[in-house]
């Protein structure tokens, strides 16, 4: 009976020395003094100070799991390196993005520009074609009524030679030089619209690249 007590008697001296609940050092084996952080009690109530700070930084904040408080005083976290590390990949990826794009545009209006250039100089060749053609088919005119005037003379005309010759050529060249006139007015309008339709293009994507700098000035 006198063994039971004494049990009893060790349990309750060793249950009321305080104890880090985290190293589980006693008291007085410790040099530190511990003290009660948060709002637990029992045998989780001390704690040593630098204890607590280390699980801190390895967790991440300062709030007790247990009681769910804070603990007090002074004790600190360190800041989330998650968050930092997912704002780089975002900055990364967005200028990623960014570059992407402009390289895009780039590329797009180079294509551009070399279509429209080799449209211009379509447009320039089919006009000179036609030139060409309008002018070889006013000199056969020209030489297939002229050339009876000048071999047969003027016996069939009230007119000399020289006023046949006007106004047979004045009748081939004038309707010739009028044709000639209008497909350079239709080709001239033809081009100025497509000069009018490669600015609007081109304005359209400036816009658009400005735009895209607007919502990424980080990037700028």
């Amino acid at each position: 009976m006198a063994e039971v007590v004494l049990l009893v008697d060790d349990l309750k001296l060793l249950s009321a020395i305080p104890r880090c609940r985290i190293c589980h050092e006693e008291e007085f084996e410790s040099v530190e003094t511990l003290e009660a952080p948060c709002a637990c009690s029992g045998t989780v109530k001390f704690a040593h100070r630098d204890c607590i700070q280390r699980w801190c930084n390895e967790k991440g904040n300062t709030t007790c799991e247990i009681c769910l408080q804070q603990y007090e005083p002074g004790y600190t976290a360190p800041p989330p390196k998650k968050s930092k590390i997912n704002d780089e990949a975002m900055s990364i990826r967005e200028e990623e993005e960014a570059s992407n794009a402009r390289i895009e545009i780039m590329v797009e209006g180079v294509a551009m520009e070399s279509d429209y250039s080799e449209c211009s100089s379509a447009a320039d060749r089919s006009g000179s074609c036609c030139r060409s053609l309008a002018i070889a088919f006013t000199l056969v005119l020209l030489v297939r009524h002229l050339f009876p005037v000048l071999t047969n003379g003027t016996e069939d005309y009230p007119f000399t030679l020289l006023t046949v010759i006007i106004l047979k050529a004045s009748g081939i060249i004038i309707p010739m030089y009028i044709i000639i006139k209008i497909l350079g007015a239709i080709q001239s309008c033809i081009q100025h619209y497509k000069d009018a339709d490669y600015d609007t293009s081109m304005s359209e994507e400036d816009d658009e690249d400005e735009i895209h700098h607007n919502v990424n000035p980080r990037h700028l």
